[in-house]
């Protein structure tokens, strides 16, 4: 299986920087990525996500759980926010994937609109029992990760088409999800995988 990934970002309005951090670290079993939304916007959240960026590192082999418990710890008393990590293992085809918050994830395939909730709490402050959970994938099923900067309906006929998903490049999807489903009073990203045939 062969993936296919491209991210977009607008800060809240007003502001020139934003706290939403999009990650993608790929290695030979797959493709870590995620969402890390700091808490508030402008200079001082986009500070503190780029200190995130600059730990994150190299940690493509860690498990979503794992990497959460650890910024929570990296947090403490220096920063908070939520967000999403997963895994997609290209070779078994399986998304792994671990939440905190109120970040939006979703699976589209071809017959329908999954979204998966996160728990709860706060990354830095009250990190709850977190689970992680997995999802089998199917060929050309794409994966969106999102801010709460777009809606939580943002994929529908009356928002974005998810047909459009299907056949834009992921870049695209990204860009105009965020152009088009974002709120001007919050910082908003988008991170789409899409699997394709190798």
């Amino acid at each position: 299986m062969k993936l296919e990934y491209g991210s977009y970002s607008l800060p809240c309005f007003g502001q020139t920087e934003s706290g939403d951090l999009l990650f993608t670290q790929a290695s030979a079993q797959g493709l870590l990525f995620g969402l890390i939304d700091v808490s508030g916007h402008g200079e001082q959240a986009a500070k503190v996500a780029r200190e995130i960026q600059a730990w994150i590192g190299d940690k493509a082999a860690e498990r979503p759980l794992t990497f959460l418990q650890q910024l929570d710890k990296r947090l403490r008393g220096h920063g908070s926010g939520v967000g999403m990590v997963c895994h997609l293992d290209s070779r078994r085809a399986l998304l792994s994937y671990c939440g905190v918050g109120n970040p939006l994830l979703w699976l589209v395939d071809k017959h329908q609109v999954h979204s998966f909730p996160s728990k709860p709490g706060l990354i830095g402050q009250y990190l709850p029992r977190l689970e992680e959970r997995h999802v089998t994938l199917g060929l050309d099923d794409v994966i969106v990760l999102a801010s709460d900067g777009l809606a939580s309906n943002a994929i529908c006929d009356d928002g974005f088409p998810a047909a459009k998903l299907r056949t834009l490049s992921a870049a695209d999807c990204a860009l105009n999800l965020v152009r088009q489903q974002g709120r001007f009073h919050d910082d908003a990203s988008c991170l789409v995988v899409r699997c394709r045939h190798d």
